[in-house]
């Protein structure tokens, strides 16, 4: 957090709503205190008039009747995503391919010739909606007009990563110079189905590309040769979010994707950078499988950097493994490794299906976390349960966007944690809804049932957005975005929802016994928010706000409304 000052080493929090998710507590305490000292919660006062005298001395932040309430978990951030890329020249607001050419211009004229321009993708950030259409049906530009406002710098528009808009094609642009060096001519072929060249009548490209799969394939292949992003960057955008996540209430952060070696690096130096703001990150590796010769060995050198630089803030927890859907698709985009584009995590982390059962069992008998993604790695998990059981090992499945209650039976019964994205599943319930028909809609995102069956689960962001209050808001309501209620009976209350994001988050990530309950012994990791979310109107909930959010009794966000 840039200028923002440090909290008193001891200090009282007064004048609260405290919403501290302790069950020996009620679920809100009026003009709650709170006493902090070196970071660690040493009391915690019911009423304000229980104060004793002792602490009169003691610097104190008035919440002003706020509600205040543990920090909150994502569990699936991808939070190195979030400002990636903001340092580019971008074209929010362009209306015609002059708008276009202008932003190009001016980038050529602060160029040096036979220097990359690479910018953000056409349409407007962050959820891209009009990524493939953003002039309304008019003309999009071609390398030609690229061309001619930069003759001497090539030239590469990138396309949008899938997931801000998953009905959108892919579109990116390169100029004449730019497949001159990516060696593009009329005689290249694509090298997959999903992503298109462009070609005019005469067979030339165009200078457009136009694919269709979520993550793009032209940074991996046709045009590999433009820069990606730099661990500098990379390191930027990671010390921004950390103060953007926390304007919301988000203390912490479980990246279930996993993270590649490149980003691991980006993480170091943001946590190594003096004087930055701090959340806390628990990081699965994701491993360029074909370089990992003895994983435990890698885990604990990451560890060990992690311990230096990161100290108590971050670590690399486990391991990320995937099946490959599309091996061909998996194996263009792992040729580029250590780059990931995007992604943050490593194509080389997805392999054949027929491998995984092995990989696991191999994590399995060494005693290494595993998360994982595809609903289908659970039965696996079971059957490596069979030969070595994993509860204990805090195994992790994300996304889940159905599960039948034999599933649920199964997970609990395994002790797998799950994170869901109801962003992708829930909100677009009647997409899914379609997708698996009615007679299964009570599968859409049970966390009802999940809670029942003793599952801990979370939600995650997966970054679109990153406010986690929308999840929060789907989970209670039910409501997806054309206002129809999916699956009523797996409703659950405010407080319940609270939970997900407070005591199972930390459970999620280990550190029940450090956060997740406003506690005496634990870390003063908390959030003052603008609004109570337990009793504010639903129609209000998504846009709660944090006004200030601490990380070990340092704010590490703030909108200035308290003073500290």
């Amino acid at each position: 957090m840039s200028g923002a000052p440090a909290s008193p080493r001891s200090f009282l929090l007064t004048n609260a709503t405290l919403i501290s998710m302790d069950e020996r507590l009620p679920q809100q305490l009026p003009r709650a205190a709170v006493l902090v000292a070196d970071g660690i919660i040493q009391q915690v006062y019911t009423s304000d008039a229980d104060l004793p005298t002792t602490v009169a001395v003691l610097p104190r932040i008035d919440a002003a009747g706020m509600a205040v309430l543990p920090g909150l978990t994502d569990g699936h951030a991808h939070l190195d995503r979030e400002t990636l890329g903001d340092d580019l020249p971008g074209f929010a607001g362009a209306s015609s391919v002059a708008d276009i050419l202008d932003v190009v211009a001016q980038a050529a004229v602060n160029a040096q010739p036979g220097e990359w321009i690479v910018t953000r993708p056409l349409g407007t950030p962050p959820d891209y909606t009009d990524a493939d259409d953003p002039f309304g049906g008019g003309r999009l530009p071609d390398r030609h007009d690229l061309d001619s406002v930069s003759p001497d710098n090539p030239v590469f528009i990138r396309p949008i990563w899938g997931f801000w808009n998953m009905r959108a094609k892919k579109i990116s642009f390169a100029n004449s110079l730019a497949l001159a060096a990516a060696g593009i001519s009329a005689e290249t072929l694509s090298p997959h189905d999903d992503l298109v060249i462009e070609r005019d009548a005469r067979g030339n490209p165009t200078g457009r590309f136009v694919e269709t799969a979520h993550q793009p394939l032209i940074e991996h292949t046709l045009l590999r040769v433009a820069p990606g992003f730099t661990r500098h960057q990379r390191a930027a955008a990671i010390r921004n979010a950390f103060e953007r996540y926390a304007s919301f209430g988000t203390t912490a952060v479980f990246e279930g994707h996993g993270i590649a070696s490149e980003v691991l690096d980006a993480y170091l130096d943001a946590y190594a950078a003096a004087g930055s703001a701090r959340l806390r990150a628990s990081l699965p590796l994701s491993p360029h499988w074909p370089e990992i010769g003895d994983l435990r060995g890698t885990l604990e050198g990451w560890r060990g950097d992690f311990e230096l630089l990161a100290g108590r803030f971050a670590g690399v927890d486990g391991v990320f493994i995937g099946g490959a859907v599309d091996e061909t698709a998996t194996a263009l985009r792992s040729a580029n490794h250590p780059r990931t584009g995007w992604a943050g995590f490593a194509a080389g982390a997805f392999v054949p299906m027929a491998d995984v059962e092995q990989l696991l069992l191999d994590c399995a008998r060494s005693g290494v976390r595993v998360a994982g993604l595809a609903k289908n790695l659970l039965e696996i998990f079971a059957r490596v349960d069979g030969q070595v059981p994993i509860g204990g090992l805090g195994w992790t499945l994300g996304h889940q966007p159905t599960l039948s209650r034999d599933q649920i039976d199964v997970a609990a019964d395994l002790g797998v944690m799950m994170t869901t994205i109801t962003g992708h599943h829930l909100h677009r319930g009647v997409f899914t809804r379609d997708l698996v028909g009615t007679d299964r809609e009570s599968e859409i995102v049970p966390v009802k049932s999940l809670m029942d069956a003793g599952v801990p689960v979370v939600l995650g962001s997966d970054n679109r957005p990153i406010s986690i209050w929308d999840s929060m808001v789907h989970v209670v309501s039910r409501e997806d975005e054309r206002g129809v209620i999916v699956a009523p009976d797996e409703a659950v209350s405010r407080y319940d929802a609270l939970k997900l994001v407070t005591v199972n988050g930390a459970r999620l990530t280990g550190d029940e016994d450090k956060r997740g309950v406003i506690r005496p012994g634990l870390a003063a990791d908390f959030a003052v928010l603008d609004r109570n979310p337990l009793e504010c109107d639903l129609a209000e909930l998504a846009g709660t706000r944090s006004v200030l959010t601490l990380v070990d009794g340092h704010p590490v966000s703030t909108d200035g409304t308290l003073a500290l």
